[in-house]
């Protein structure tokens, strides 16, 4: 699966990994597309269900919160990256 902003790769994504998450627990409109890039086999949750089963289990709440922490964790390193680039080629940055 490739998760894609336009034109843009973001990611790609293997067995067991999760995609939708953020807009299935949020009312905002996706931030990604993602379209199999080879024969897949997917399980949909709808929004209702997905929150009753958080309310419920608190695993898939914990399983939730890991990728969405994960997610954090990659757009923190992406940001240093970036920064050190910019620095690299004497761009300052205001503090």
């Amino acid at each position: 699966l490739a998760v894609c902003d336009d034109a843009l790769l973001l990611t790609k994504l293997g067995p067991g990994d999760v995609f939708g998450e953020m807009a299935a627990l949020t009312p905002e409109l996706r931030t990604a597309t993602v379209t199999a890039t080879e024969a897949s086999s997917l399980l949909t949750l709808n929004q209702a269900d997905l929150k009753l089963l958080v309310g419920n289990r608190s695993e898939v709440a914990h399983g939730i919160i890991e990728v969405l922490a994960g997610y954090l964790r990659a757009r923190i390193a992406d940001v240093k990256e970036l920064t050190k680039q910019l620095e690299e080629q004497g761009v300052s940055r205001d503090r």
